[in-house]
Order: C-alpha cells, then structure tokens, then sequence
C-alpha cells in the first residue's frame, strides 16, 4: 500500500513539474514572436534640419514605472517602423545612478542584447528586423544593474541621415519587463496602461514628434501585412538582382580568362612560326638537324642520272652508226 501511494505521489510530482515547465516554455516562446493586438503607442516625427547637420533625435516619455531591477530581467517589446534608415525603432529611459538605457554602448551601463539585433543605443540600425515588419527585442540588463532603479521609459528616435526634411513613423506594443520567461511589469499592452496627459517631451534636435496610443483596426492590420509582403518582395528582387550581377560578374571572368587563354596559345603558335624562319634563315642549306639539306642532294643527283641517260643515248647512236654496213 505504501508503495502504491509513493509511486501515486511520484506520478502526481512528475505531471505538475511538467505542467510547470510546460508553461515556462510557453512564456519563454512568447518572448520570440511579435504579438501586436488591442492598443498600440504610434511614434510620429517629422525631422527638419539644417543642410550642414547630420543628426536629429527625438525622445519622449510615456510612463514613469520606478521598477527594481533583478538578475535575469529583459526588457521586451514589440516594433514596427516605415522608413528604411537606422535609428528607428528604440526604446529608451533613465536607471538612476546609471545614466540613460541608451549610454549602455559606451560601457556606462552594461547591458547585453539578446536577440543580437543591435545596441540599445537609439542610433543603432534595426531596419534589417523592424523596417515595415513586426519583430520583437528582448535586451537582457546585465546583473551589475541588480537594484538598480528603472524609473522612467521613452520611445527614441535618432538617425544619421542626409534627408533635410522626411517623416518617420514607429509602432509599439507589448511593452513589458520579464525574468526567467514571466511577465514581472506590464508597462505597455492595452491603452489603460498609460496616460496620455503624461506624455512628456525630453531631448530633441531638428525634429518634432507626436505619440499617440491608437487601437489596431481590421485596416491597420491588412497595411502591416501588405507592407510586409512588399518588404518580402523587394527583398527577393533585391535577392535575385544580386545573384545576377554576380552571374554577369562571374561570366565576366570566365570570358576574360579565356581571352587570356587565348591570346597566350596566338602568341605561341606565333613565337614558333618566328623561330621557324629564323632558323631557316640562318641555317641556309642546312636541314632541322644541322646537315645537309636532302632537297639540292636530290636535284643533283637526278641531274647526274638525266646527263648519264642521254650520253648513253648518244654512245649508243654512235655505235650504231659505226657499225652499219656502207651502201
């Protein structure tokens, strides 16, 4: 009986550790795929910037959260963004006593990106994940911030672009800090989640920006999905243009090395054809292996035999003639 109910007990263990990691995984797998729905924060810049300036950036916080850092945290969230340039797509915000999130690419704070899609700095370039395509960061805070204090947060923008003037828009939802695959503070899922009225506008330069929370509706996401099928699009022409080019490059090559191969057996048939006269010229009556050359040899010796012939021819007649009776 007592083993029976040991073995019940171990069963009973084995599922609930199960269902546990189950979950665990689940939580750890959402954190890998975009999941944009209900409300989303829309960022909105216009840059204007004089001719002789490179940069223009933008920062405005949506939310003081006050949160305590812990060893494992990863601050997640979901971006989309329509303009082909670095520095969209960031999120930003202060640790007390450790300066911006943004200060991270210069060692002041240090922080690690998970998902490899670049430095937290609002200058880094995220157009290769995030241009007209959802996609999901996840940046791990180092445990040297463990206590720290994560008090407020900011959307960012801040390229490096030639453009004087153009609009830049990005998208924001699910907004959120976990550990260890669980949710540990919602900052942004749903439009209850902040106030408007308490959007502030923190460091700017050349630009004036607009946030606003908007619910997605049947259209927003029909556009998401038709600017990410053109993205695909224009990447598999972009894809197929380059294997072309290095096509032509390569068919380049091959006709040049043939040329080259050719050119080099015109010069040595060439060479030989030289040689040839020139050995001839200089051999005279000489034949290829230094002696005599059999042609003259021949004219000669077929000379002697015709002289031979015809002083036979005339030997004959004269004894012909001596041996003739008279008449």
């Amino acid at each position: 009986m007592k083993s029976a109910k040991k073995t019940a007990l171990i069963f009973v263990l084995a599922a609930v550790l199960s269902l546990a990691v189950s979950l665990v995984s689940a939580a750890e797998a959402r954190s890998e795929t975009p999941e944009p729905s209900g409300a989303y924060l829309k960022f909105t810049v216009d840059v204007n910037k004089p001719e002789d300036v490179s940069l223009a950036y933008n920062f405005i916080a949506f939310k003081r959260i006050n949160y305590v850092l812990q060893e494992g945290d990863r601050l997640e969230y979901d971006v989309w963004f329509n303009t082909e340039e670095p520095g969209w797509g960031h999120v930003d915000g202060t640790i007390v006593g450790r300066g911006n999130l943004r200060d991270t690419h210069t060692g002041q704070v240090p922080i690690e990106i998970a998902d490899d899609s670049g430095s937290p700095h609002p200058q880094s370039d995220l157009s290769g994940y995030a241009y007209d395509k959802w996609h999901r960061r996840a940046l791990v805070f180092g445990d040297e911030l463990a206590g720290a204090e994560f008090r407020e947060i900011q959307v960012s923008m801040h390229p490096d672009v030639p453009e004087l003037e153009y609009q830049g828009i990005a998208y924001y939802d699910n907004i959120v800090i976990t550990n260890g695959g669980e949710v540990k503070l919602v900052i942004f899922q749903d439009e209850s989640d902040v106030d408007p009225a308490a959007f502030t506008q923190r460091e700017r330069k050349d630009s004036t920006a607009k946030l606003e929370v908007l619910n997605f509706t049947a259209e927003d996401m029909a556009g998401f999905e038709a600017a990410e099928q053109a993205r695909a699009a224009a990447e598999e022409e972009r894809r197929r243009q380059r294997e072309e080019a290095e096509a032509s490059r390569e068919r380049a090559r091959a006709e040049e090395e043939a040329s080259r191969e050719r050119a080099s057996i015109d010069a040595s048939i060439k060479q030989s054809e030289e040689d040839a006269a020139a050995a001839e010229e200089a051999g005279g009556g000489e034949d290829k292996n230094g002696g005599p050359s059999l042609i003259p040899i021949a004219a000669a010796a077929a000379a002697a035999i015709i002289v031979i012939i015809i002083i036979a021819v005339i030997a004959a007649g004269k004894k012909k003639n001596k041996t003739k009776p008279k008449v």
